[in-house]
């Protein structure tokens, strides 16, 4: 619940204008951390900041792909969008996502390049969403950061000498109680007795806890929350020097459990026109509807964090236009997607198909790099 707690405190500072507004580096220490905590199901419909997607490793139509929010890229021109106001106010681009693909064939040559616009109708799970502003929590926090702001004035008017400078000595230990103050409160753990003793005093541990327990208790509640987007992608194909692949996509997500292991309803819906161009052109309509549960299998307790996801899925595909001889116009498929997530950034899924009708199998190796947007803006 450690995480928890960290975003539990961010929301606050998110939201509220206080004496103890936090900078743009503790922003985003906190919003990342938010974002670890999605599943990478969840980060596959819609990605926080920006994602590469290595596709089809293994198969032979793959495509490197990069996905953005316009948030993302608006932040690496203009740092200060970080800042707490800033960052509530765009949520319109944190909603829009953009990405370019590049594809290739078999012997991985260059076969075509692409491009996709998706946008989060319905994002409940965006955190700035939560709003308890007025609330007796929000009321507890100002109280706290009221507090802690007269405990930093008090410590630092008691560093300094009698003369109003302060010795290298004493300016390291006032150094040192902020680094100490902002790390609790980015993980999650304030604790008052890791303070100066003689400035304990000031601080409102009853409040503090206060927006502990009730900010953990809507948290649980935001896993629920839904999550809606729509999306238009298109292929252009250097071969043929042809548009050969556009399609439209609809993706629902709905949180089951509020504690526990996190399990996510998910419903796909696509229509995909596409060319086969064999010899002559050949174009074909095609549309496809899948039910499945994301389940995370392996998660750390203590921070939230998923590391082994797996979600089957039942898929039904028919072809609308330009039905092959021989070939079924509709098909069912038992489908399961197995994420592992090897460090903190990068995911490897795999995806395995099952050909009810046929008794086939298929199988899609991915690997995902999710990209910190917020700590390369601030740090180039």
């Amino acid at each position: 619940m450690r995480a928890y707690r960290s975003i539990a405190f961010g929301l606050f500072v998110l939201m509220s204008l206080s004496v103890c507004a936090q900078n743009a580096s503790d922003i985003q220490t906190l919003i990342s951390t938010a974002n670890n905590i999605k599943t990478g199901n969840y980060q596959d419909a819609l990605t926080s900041l920006m994602l590469f997607d290595f596709k089809n490793i293994t198969g032979p139509d793959k495509a490197l792909e990069y996905k953005t929010s316009l948030y993302a890229l608006k932040l690496k021109t203009d740092p200060s969008l970080s800042v707490d106001t800033n960052y509530i106010k765009h949520g319109f681009y944190r909603n829009l996502q953009l990405g370019v693909n590049v594809n290739m064939q078999q012997d991985f040559s260059f076969k075509g390049f692409g491009g996709s616009i998706t946008y989060a109708i319905i994002n409940k799970r965006d955190s700035t969403v939560l709003s308890l502003i007025g609330t007796e929590a929000d009321r507890a926090h100002k109280k706290f950061s009221y507090s802690l702001a007269l405990a930093k004035m008090e410590y630092k008017k008691r560093l300094r000498n009698s003369d109003g400078t302060t010795s290298p000595e004493n300016k390291k230990k006032y150094d040192d109680f902020l680094a100490t103050t902002r790390t609790m409160l980015a993980e999650g753990t304030f604790d008052v007795y890791q303070l100066p003793v003689d400035i304990r005093g000031f601080i409102d541990t009853n409040a503090r806890n206060y927006v502990d327990s009730a900010m953990n208790a809507e948290l649980n509640k935001l896993r629920k929350k839904p999550l809606f987007t729509v999306a238009v992608k298109g292929n252009y194909n250097t071969v043929i020097e042809a548009i050969d692949n556009a399609s439209f996509n609809a993706t629902y997500l709905q949180g089951i459990t509020e504690s526990g292991r996190p399990l996510e309803l998910d419903i796909r819906a696509n229509a995909r026109y596409f060319d086969t161009v064999a010899k002559t052109p050949n174009p074909r309509l095609l549309c496809d509807f899948s039910l499945g549960g994301n389940w995370a299998m392996l998660y750390n307790k203590r921070t939230g964090i998923t590391f082994l996801e797996v979600k089957p899925s039942i898929e039904y595909a028919a072809i609308l236009d330009g039905l092959l001889p021989g070939e079924e116009a509709s098909q069912f498929y038992a489908n399961a997607e197995f994420r592992l997530r090897v460090t903190r950034d990068i995911w490897f899924p795999v995806g395995v198909k099952y050909d009810i009708q046929n008794q086939n199998f298929l199988g899609f190796l991915n690997v995902s790099y999710n990209l910190d947007a917020l700590k390369t803006a601030l740090t180039n």
